[in-house]
């Protein structure tokens, strides 16, 4: 696990070094979405599977499927805009 945070530590300073201010927001924002879209399709299989676990805060399932459309609209616009 060390090295892997040795990597991507360094590959963070390289794209700190050599791409401008706003490209860098913009690729973090790209590849944090993109880390965090899958979540919302798995919190809604989880959902189904076991729909109320006991000593847990229920939410509905809508809550995931909006964070998803959302996140999914935002990538998109992202991909739609760089090839514009």
């Amino acid at each position: 696990m060390k090295v892997l945070t040795e990597h991507i530590s360094g590959l963070i300073l390289f794209f700190a070094l050599i791409l401008p201010l706003v490209t860098l927001a913009e690729l973090t924002s790209f590849l944090a979405l993109s880390v965090f879209a899958p979540v919302n399709p798995v919190l809604i299989t989880i959902k189904q599977r076991s729909p109320e676990p006991i000593g847990v805060t229920i939410y509905s399932a809508w809550i995931a499927n909006l964070g998803f459309v959302t996140i999914a609209v935002f990538l998109a616009i992202e991909l739609i805009s760089n090839l514009l």
